[in-house]
């Protein structure tokens, strides 16, 4: 039987994604809130409903791509969400990145109606969602995987069965960490470069020439080098992530004082007005903090 997929989720990733399902032929409508955001997928075949509950009622696969937690769970498990419409037998696939204990409590309610649930969070960023090699962390049944793993090779390079329901979330939580972690290393770097003024385009080619290499280093290194903050990632983006995973931490009572530190330096960013900033703008606030501020 043909699989119609339904997609809530049009940004940047969400609709990227949704363009490379497109090109590679399957049958995808959504619901957008602003429905003139997406016309250019329109003209490459996506059928736009005109609310949440049409799309639930003719999809037999629910992808969702959505900012918070709050987000996710008022579209699945809302009065009038996905819970309330989708049949037995269908399957929701969730790339948002969220809360791991929230995901599990969908995931659950979700299996009382013989819906597959899983946490798809994915790393790489627009570029890579764009050219297909993001990378996917999936937690939920082997099975639920097989059925959406044709989809997920459209998506992603790396698609990686990483435990049960929940297990996804916990993943992409610990790639925030370590990449955000790192950016903040790079920024404090530069800061060290620059006070001694060695050039910091030099700095960065030095730097990704030996063990100190990384994809984030290419990402950011050159942004820092140039001044350049345009958005590569929006920085509120980075910030929500690491403010989840501190309020993890607080509830758990992990002491984790990197994190801890790179999520405060994140919001600072975004309390000055950064939140549409690349997030390797946090160099601003390295900088600022080195002068004792």
């Amino acid at each position: 039987m043909k699989q119609t997929i339904g997609l809530i989720g049009l940004g940047a990733m969400g609709g990227a994604m949704a363009q490379r399902l497109l090109a590679a032929g399957f049958d995808l409508s959504a619901w957008a809130r602003s429905p003139d955001k997406a016309k250019h997928l329109q003209a490459s075949g996506l059928q736009l409903l005109p609310s949440p509950a049409a799309l639930f009622d003719r999809s037999s696969i629910l992808l969702t791509n959505l900012t918070t937690t709050t987000d996710v769970e008022s579209v699945l498990l809302g009065p009038q969400g996905a819970l309330a419409h989708l049949k037995s037998g269908s399957l929701v696939i969730d790339f948002s990145t969220t809360d791991a204990g929230v995901t599990q409590k969908i995931a659950a309610a979700f299996k009382t109606k013989k819906i597959g649930f899983l946490d798809a969070p994915v790393s790489g960023g627009q570029a890579r969602a764009q050219a297909g090699t993001l990378s996917i962390m999936v937690g939920g049944e082997a099975a639920d995987l097989t059925r959406a793993q044709a989809l997920l090779e459209v998506l992603g390079k790396s698609i990686t069965h990483v435990g049960a329901n929940g297990s996804g979330q916990v993943m992409k939580a610990c790639n925030q960490m370590v990449m955000c972690s790192t950016l903040l290393g790079i920024a404090e770097a530069v800061v060290y470069a620059k006070h001694f003024h060695a050039d910091i385009t030099t700095l960065v080619s030095v730097l990704g020439a030996g063990l100190a290499g990384s994809e984030v280093l290419n990402w950011a290194g050159p942004k820092m080098a140039n001044d350049d903050t345009s958005a590569t990632i929006a920085a509120r983006l980075h910030e929500k992530d690491l403010r989840m995973v501190g309020n993890t931490l607080t509830a758990e009572q992990l002491h984790l004082p990197l994190t801890a530190l790179t999520s405060q330096r994140l919001t600072e960013l975004i309390a000055s007005g950064g939140g549409d900033k690349d997030t390797s703008a946090v160099l601003g606030i390295v900088e600022k903090h080195s002068k004792g501020h």
